[in-house]
């Protein structure tokens, strides 16, 4: 993975080369142990891959979970739209980002809902960005199973939601910490 990392960052420091951005800086950071999953039509709440009280023991072994939706310029646009419909729309961005806290709260046997956040990105390659991160005990990790059923879990949320029902969305289940690889651009 580090040859990869290091052909990623110097590529990219060659087509940014006299670039009229100014970027100093390139940070790429490689997750262990992630789960990516793309939209791919409407997702259902998936059966869990594991007992309540598996999933449980596994919620426990994690420190500050938080989510965060990140709502792309044209979904943004759309907070108008819903308003043309009668709906508030910071009401129906906060109601997605509660319901994802609290449902992923849910899975792990938590009383309270994780934290969460919403932001609206300036520029994004999705429409629907959920990213779902947190900090594990030494030698305890997320099994993939487990991560994928978060994933389409989440997704069936973004489905239930009128402002992020549609479009492109993509999950992010990480864990752990980042190896990050900071290339300076010459």
């Amino acid at each position: 993975m580090d040859e990869q990392i290091e052909s990623a960052g110097q590529t990219i420091q060659e087509m940014i080369e006299g670039s009229p951005f100014g970027i100093s800086q390139i940070v790429i950071e490689a997750w262990k142990d992630t789960t990516f999953v793309l939209r791919e039509g409407e997702t259902s709440e998936p059966p869990p891959p594991i007992s309540q009280e598996e999933l449980k023991r596994i919620g426990n072994h994690l420190d500050r979970p938080r989510i965060r939706l990140v709502l792309s310029p044209q979904k943004r646009g759309g907070v108008s739209f819903s308003k043309e419909l009668g709906q508030a729309p910071e009401n129906e961005s906060n109601k997605a980002t509660l319901k994802l806290a609290k449902r992923i709260a849910e899975i792990f046997g938590y009383e309270e809902p994780i934290t969460a956040e919403l932001e609206f990105a300036q520029v994004a390659d999705t429409d629907v960005s959920v990213e779902f991160d947190c900090e594990t005990k030494a030698g305890k990790s997320i099994p993939e199973e487990v991560r994928r059923y978060l994933a389409e879990s989440v997704l069936s949320i973004l489905d239930s939601n009128s402002l992020t029902k549609d479009g492109s969305g993509e999950v992010w289940i990480r864990q752990g910490k980042p190896d990050t690889r900071v290339f300076n651009v010459i």
